[in-house]
């Protein structure tokens, strides 16, 4: 999805599960804030399911949801996290912050 809407080049990681269940995404994100050094708190956790607020929430990263996946926007924002309608407008609140 990065390389399709050209946003490839704003990651220098990205990682996600091919399974609709996303077993082991909170062990994969764990794996790489350790291994990659990196404080959680100053962290941007990406997805577009409820699940994806709740893995890091358990990790004590910030999160981000976009609403063109799995949940709308409705059943997303009650995660109390932001929630995007587009890859353009999280692309935008990322390069402002």
């Amino acid at each position: 999805m990065l390389l399709r809407f050209d946003a490839a080049r704003y990651f220098e990681k990205a990682l996600g599960r091919d399974d609709h269940l996303a077993t082991g995404k909170r062990e994969i994100a764990s794996r790489l804030l350790s291994e990659r050094g990196l404080d959680p708190r100053s962290t941007l956790f990406v997805g577009d399911t409820v699940h994806d607020a709740e893995v890091a929430q358990t990790l004590g990263c910030g999160w981000a949801l976009l609403a063109t996946g799995h949940h709308a926007a409705a059943r997303l924002r009650a995660t109390g996290g932001r929630v995007f309608a587009s890859l353009g407008d999280l692309q935008r609140f990322v390069l402002r912050t």
